[in-house]
């Protein structure tokens, strides 16, 4: 039920997402929404460390620094891959350290050559793809 196409740049959880609800409760719920939020509070995260970051570059941070799903690149499903906010805050980081902080005119290429070292992470929820518009 994920939004699929050329256009998906990310995917975030989505599937059995715990979330508020009424009477001081909680409750599991599924859905592009709950996965757009995700992203936005994310994009929000690289904003506020650094305020004067424009748009392109956030998108590209986050696209960069999402853990690949798919071993053979983007596709229509998942973008780029899996949102992971602990990486895209080391990539901004290192990019206003460099002095980059202007992103490419041109799509996001692919994952660098140096890999990140290898770290268990929890199992996350299902992703939802969604879109950066």
């Amino acid at each position: 039920m994920a939004v699929r196409g050329t256009h998906v740049a990310v995917a975030a959880p989505g599937v059995d997402v715990m979330v508020p609800a009424p009477d001081n409760t909680y409750q599991l719920t599924t859905g592009t929404s709950v996965a757009a939020a995700h992203v936005s509070g994310v994009a929000a995260l690289l904003i506020e460390r650094y305020p004067s970051v424009d748009a392109a570059t956030v998108l590209e941070v986050l696209t960069s620094s999402a853990k690949r799903l798919n071993p053979k690149g983007r596709d229509d499903q998942v973008g780029w891959g899996l949102i992971d906010p602990a990486s895209a805050l080391a990539e901004l980081d290192a990019r206003m350290a460099a002095g980059n902080q202007v992103a490419s005119p041109v799509a996001p290429t692919a994952p660098k050559a140096a890999a990140k070292p290898a770290a268990p992470k929890p199992s996350a929820p299902k992703p939802a793809s969604i879109t950066s518009q």
